[in-house]
């Protein structure tokens, strides 16, 4: 009977402590989100919903440091997977050092400010500098660096746009807004009012393409709102890439060393 009650307690032990594990997460459902069941939505759900949408360029952190893992796939196919070390200061500047997880040294190191991007690669010995707008070349999206930070932070992008639309779809609210030539469907899972999905249409002449950005698992109870996992798809281009954010650390003291060793083959 001892022996029962022992195996019984263990048993529901585990249950709770799986229980404590999933509910430090708060999972959007992005991914399952139907668009064609959007009704129009309330005058009250209207008022929640601009107001979301107005505090997108609201970063709520100084600095911010993390370690992410990256999965990326391309027209050639699915790539190594990666770890990021990544640091940001808001206003100024983005550093990055990645290495390869099956080689585990660091294999390139990055610095995006508001005007340039460097990269230093030390596989290869060189190192590449490109105004900020050359993610704007690979992706065919005018990404600028607030639009690059903001998708670290787990912000919208683009938006400052008109809004042209709200409506409702299940525990949804959809916000629609479009400039001349750009629209963006933004999804705010409710009530807790986060960011969970956001579509991008872009209407270059000749070169329309769509991105389609999914933010899942935040964490439960913290005040920065942050969404630990990304998803970012660029169909037309055959991008997706994840990223899984852990060990954060907000508006601590940050330095970004980088410099430029003699004997690198400048690009």
């Amino acid at each position: 009977m001892q022996k029962i009650s022992t195996v019984t307690f263990l048993i529901a032990l585990a249950l709770i402590l799986a229980g404590c594990g999933t509910s430090r997460k708060i999972h959007t459902g992005a991914s399952g989100i139907n668009p064609a069941l959007a009704e129009p939505a309330s005058e009250e759900a209207i008022k929640k919903a601009e107001a979301l949408y107005g505090d997108c360029n609201e970063i709520p952190f100084n600095t911010l440091s993390a370690k992410v893992k990256i999965n990326y796939t391309d027209a050639n196919g699915s790539q190594p997977e990666v770890n990021a070390f990544l640091r940001v200061k808001k206003d100024s500047a983005i550093w990055i050092s990645v290495t390869a997880s099956f080689l585990n040294i660091e294999g390139m190191r990055i610095l995006i400010t508001r005007d340039s991007i460097i990269m230093l690669n030390r596989l290869e010995k060189t190192i590449e500098s490109h105004p900020v707008d050359f993610v704007s070349e690979w992706t065919a999206i005018p990404f600028t660096f607030d639009e690059l930070r903001n998708i670290i932070a787990g912000r919208l992008i683009f938006c400052n746009n008109q809004i042209k639309a709200v409506n409702q779809t299940g525990n949804f609210l959809q916000v629609i807004s479009e400039s001349p030539r750009m629209l963006s469907t933004s999804y705010f899972k409710m009530p807790e009012g986060l960011l969970a999905r956001q579509n991008i249409r872009t209407a270059a002449p000749g070169n329309e393409l769509t991105a389609d950005l999914l933010y899942e698992d935040y964490e439960k109870g913290s005040e920065m709102r942050f969404s630990t996992l990304r998803s970012i798809s660029i169909p037309e281009k055959e991008i997706h890439i994840t990223l899984s954010f852990k060990q954060l650390e907000f508006n601590n003291e940050l330095s970004l060393p980088f410099s430029r060793p003699g004997g690198y083959t400048i690009k």
